[in-house]
């Protein structure tokens, strides 16, 4: 019998945790509110929240690789950060737990820092999240193109390299940005989503519903009320 076997369901198409919300809420609270209080200059936040070459390696202030993930210079910096904090730190953690994000995304973000400032002038301040932030689009675009099977994989690069270009490439140019942060942040996350995959594997292969579309008249009704997508049809047109 001619006909195509689909991938109707993976771990992708499950309901979120239910904690994805909840840890989403705190995590973003935390970044608001540490980086009000570096902005006021509350508590003495500009001199122990940033981290430099000279402060981190010279005087061993290791620390300062993570609280400078918190600290942002104003508030178009916040918000840039946060427009893909958000909506990311709810995905990661709704599919892939809290132990992907916010536990690794954040002890990785201080590793991150910690390769950067390697390659800083000595006296220049380091601070924002944005190597998490690219971090984490790494490890979500990574574990799409490796767990989402539906479409075939030419599709699924095609979608993770689109969005790569239109949301992770810089359109200009700032000189008090630290591209190479940008860099060292998607390559980490790149490299964490597949330690993450091949470790969950068969979790992710288990967790995938398949049916067989034996015919065109069968797969167009499905069409019609959605249930195969057409990228699906036009694959199945192809093979017959």
């Amino acid at each position: 019998m001619n006909g195509i076997t689909v991938i109707i369901k993976n771990w992708m198409t499950r309901k979120p945790k239910w904690y994805a919300q909840l840890v989403t809420v705190i995590m973003t609270s935390i970044l608001l509110l540490a980086s009000s209080v570096y902005l006021k200059e509350l508590y003495g936040a500009n001199d122990w929240m940033p981290a430099s070459r000279e402060l981190v390696f010279g005087h061993h202030q290791y620390w300062r690789a993570w609280t400078s993930l918190f600290a942002h210079a104003d508030i178009e910096h916040l918000l840039s950060n946060a427009f893909l904090f958000i909506p990311l730190a709810y995905l990661l953690t709704g599919y892939f737990g809290y132990w992907v994000f916010p536990a690794a995304g954040i002890f990785l973000g201080g590793i991150i820092n910690l390769f950067v400032l390697q390659r800083m002038p000595w006296e220049i301040h380091l601070i924002g999240i944005s190597g998490v932030v690219y971090w984490m689009g790494a490890v979500w675009l990574t574990l799409f193109l490796l767990v989402d099977r539906r479409e075939s994989i030419k599709r699924r690069f095609a979608k993770v390299l689109f969005i790569t270009v239109v949301l992770f490439i810089p359109q200009t140019y700032k000189p008090q940005v630290s591209y190479f942060s940008h860099f060292i942040g998607y390559f980490f996350g790149i490299a964490s989503a597949l330690v993450i995959y091949y470790v969950n594997r068969q979790k992710f292969i288990d967790a995938e519903v398949t049916r067989f579309i034996p015919d065109e008249d069968e797969i167009e009704k499905d069409a019609i009320v959605g249930f195969v997508p057409e990228s699906t049809i036009q694959q199945w047109r192809d093979v017959n």
